[in-house]
């Protein structure tokens, strides 16, 4: 927060140059994602459990933590944001665009806070409500089947028509 930077419990990959992050609590799925993205559709592995998050010159960025989690992948890259994903399981792929209180709820609730510091608190209300408001989030009900990766992408860059929640 002293840098103005946060930090996502997230899987971070890059795909043609934009950042897509993965989050949920541990053990959802987060690395099996990625995995998916890296096999299917080659797209890089930045981070597998932690992605900086800074907002420079008007645009969202997601940075390589210098630290990682059981992935040992720790890349020093950047890349603009693209989305945010929100993953749980489910027996079959289903993709919804979050909005309001939903997508805050979602991204505030990985986010590592020191909650004891009002200060750092509350630029990281600003902060999500500013990111959750300029970024598109999804909520990803997902197998670990390469079908997931066909499923996501026909959204992320096909544009396939979603209901918003």
């Amino acid at each position: 927060m002293r840098f103005d930077a946060m930090i996502l419990h997230s899987c971070h990959i890059q795909k043609d140059g934009q950042a897509i992050l993965f989050t949920a609590p541990s053990g959802t799925g987060k690395s099996t994602q990625g995995d998916l993205w890296r096999i299917y559709r080659g797209a890089e592995i930045i981070n597998g459990d932690r992605t900086i998050i800074r907002k420079r010159n008007g645009t969202w960025y997601a940075y390589g933590a210098p630290f990682c989690g059981t992935s040992n992948i720790h890349l020093n890259r950047q890349a603009p944001i693209k989305a945010i994903v929100v993953l749980r399981q489910a027996p079959e792929d289903h993709v919804e665009l979050i909005c309001g209180h939903r997508a805050f709820s979602a991204i505030y609730s990985e986010l590592t806070v020191n909650s004891w510091n009002d200060v750092f608190v509350r630029k990281a209300l600003n902060w999500v409500t500013e990111l959750s408001e300029e970024i598109k989030i999804y909520r990803f009900l997902c197998t670990k089947n390469p079908g997931a990766v066909d499923t996501l992408e026909s959204v992320l860059y096909e544009g396939s028509a979603l209901k918003s929640v």
